[in-house]
């Protein structure tokens, strides 16, 4: 074997071990162009947003984002482009409108000779539903406890002020 069919088969090697990365891992990885279309999506992307691997293909990240949040999209465009991380909670749309909450983690590489921009997204739906549920519990039992308080602290006071 030459020289040259030995690098070809580790290359061959090197991209199969990066493909069955890219296809297995649970976040969803979309590779996007420099002018935010993506160009790559794997299997898990295309279960949290609900598209084929082929309708994903070529369509502006803005129409997976809530528009509520596409100016992060577009800060996430600038930042990544310059050659810096970013790092993002936001909402995005599945295909059938409804909202996911994600974590976005990305940054620029290269990818078929030209820079690309490769996010990272997890659903963190269930968490921010937590955390939600937490706070609205929180603000309930404060509630009651000032109304508790309300009604204990002239009782209390009256109590105080007959032992002095």
């Amino acid at each position: 074997m030459s020289e040259e069919d030995r690098l070809m088969s580790e290359l061959r090697e090197r991209e199969a071990q990066y493909r069955s990365i890219f296809e297995s891992t649970s976040d969803a990885l979309l590779i996007f162009d420099q002018e935010g279309r993506i160009v790559e999506a794997n299997p898990a992307a295309c279960r949290l947003y609900g598209y084929s691997r082929e309708e994903l293909i070529g369509l502006s990240g803005k129409k997976i984002v809530h528009p509520n949040y596409r100016h992060l999209f577009q800060e996430y465009l600038r930042e990544v482009r310059a050659g810096k991380r970013f790092e993002v909670q936001s909402v995005d749309l599945r295909k059938d409108g409804s909202m996911i909450h994600v974590e976005v983690h990305a940054a620029s590489f290269s990818y078929k000779g030209k820079p690309h921009l490769l996010a990272a997204v997890r659903d963190v739906t269930e968490r921010v539903r937590a955390r939600e549920l937490l706070e609205q519990r929180v603000k309930e039992r404060t509630r009651e406890l000032s109304a508790l308080l309300e009604v204990v602290w002239p009782i209390f006071y009256s109590w105080i002020s007959k032992i002095k």
